[in-house]
């Protein structure tokens, strides 16, 4: 099975806007979020009220953590889009040849995957796909930590040769695509 593709900007925005929401780094911020003003509330309920009691800095530091609760993690989501984007236009003004943006083609062999562009062509064998990530504009080929073979849904023509891909996968490597439809992507804060 060959598919031919092209990667744009967004499909690489996406990417890493995806690789944030799905990383272990995102759970543990979640888990602070939770964690830090439920401490921070136990704490200002068992202190000694004859201690210190000024009622309008209470207010002021409940405020504050409800809209820190509230805002944190999309805050933090458009900081990485805002530095994803940022990065890939300084990139593309300086000139450096970016091999991930443009066109590519993804070839499924027997004992191996192959994708070339215009700069490279690499073989990558099925044992090396550790996770495949399906989005509603991207499959997600990890393999690596943080690297992935970005494939465009677009690439396909209809819904059988989008099933006969990940079915073609999930032959070779035993994985099954984990289908993260989450509307959080990058046309969502546009």
């Amino acid at each position: 099975m060959t598919i031919h593709y092209t990667v744009t900007e967004r499909d690489y925005i996406n990417f890493n806007l995806h690789h944030m929401n799905h990383s272990t780094i995102n759970r543990i911020l979640n888990i602070l979020i939770i964690l830090l003003p439920a401490f921070l509330v136990f704490r200002t309920l068992t202190e000694n009220p004859t201690e210190h009691d000024d009622s309008a800095e209470k207010i002021i530091f409940y405020v504050v953590l409800v809209l820190t609760m509230a805002f944190f993690s999309a805050l933090f989501y458009l900081l990485i889009k805002y530095s994803v984007v940022f990065f890939l236009k300084m990139q593309l003004k300086s000139g450096k040849k970016n091999d991930f943006i443009g066109g590519h083609t993804l070839t499924l062999y027997e004992d191996v995957l192959e994708e070339s562009n215009a700069a490279m062509s690499s073989r990558i064998a099925y044992s090396a796909i550790e996770k495949i990530h399906c989005d509603y504009n991207c499959y997600f080929i990890y393999i690596g930590a943080v690297k992935a073979l970005v494939v465009p849904t677009s690439a396909f023509e209809c819904r059988e040769h989008h099933e006969a891909f990940l079915a073609q996968l999930w032959h070779k490597t035993g994985i099954q695509a984990k289908i993260t439809r989450k509307n959080r992507n990058f046309r969502s804060f546009i």
